[in-house]
């Protein structure tokens, strides 16, 4: 299961369900906790936005400013909101994540900070975790690591999440037998890179 941005959220739900259900694997990319304090500046941008967020969306029904991209729906930035003003996620209750996960960072995210990334994997079991960065200097040329814009040309994030679910089949410890197929040869180790410093979520 993959999930981009809030959507990692719901991922950790569902991988930490014990009646068999959960998925094999998950995949994030740009997750976080966007807790104000966990941006620059104080977050003083993010917190006054998550307090505006009830208001607004009780008035207009969605929040209508096109800061995240788009309008949004009122329940969604709601929920939003709260994380940022409280730093209280559905996923605080419960066993960390005990499934592979793979956390995807992208080096061009301005709305993701490594403090807000760092907070969300912490969800995870360091055993079943493994993190990586989308550079921008991987990024072919005219494309983007940013936090929406990265799916417009995925291709980088797709083939490098395949080696990760190709390496993540080999079972591990002593009994662990080569791997004859080229596709699961040479597959890279976790990957940690510099991201870059991020501005605040919603541009003042």
């Amino acid at each position: 299961m993959l999930g981009h941005s809030l959507g990692a959220h719901l991922c950790a739900i569902l991988g930490r369900r014990a009646d068999g259900s959960a998925p094999d694997a998950l995949v994030t990319v740009a997750a976080s906790v966007p807790w104000f304090r966990h941006y620059p500046r104080g977050g003083l941008v993010e917190y006054a936005t998550g307090i505006a967020v009830p208001a607004v969306t009780a008035a207009a029904g969605y929040w209508p400013t096109p800061g995240f991209g788009a309008p949004a729906p009122r329940t969604l930035m709601r929920e939003w909101a709260r994380m940022v003003r409280t730093g209280v996620t559905p996923s605080d209750d419960g066993p960390p994540i005990r499934i592979p996960t793979l956390a995807v960072r992208l080096g061009g995210d301005r709305l993701v900070t490594p403090a807000a990334a760092d907070h969300f994997e912490r969800y995870v079991d360091p055993d079943a975790l493994s993190s990586w960065t989308y550079t921008v200097e991987q990024c072919p040329p005219g494309d983007s690591a940013g936090h929406v814009q990265w799916a417009r040309s995925p291709a980088v994030v797709v083939e490098h999440i395949v080696r990760w679910w190709a390496g993540a089949q080999v079972p591990a410890g002593p009994t662990r037998e080569p791997v004859r197929e080229p596709a699961r040869r040479n597959v890279s180790a976790t990957a940690y890179t510099t991201a870059s410093t991020a501005s605040p979520i919603i541009d003042a």
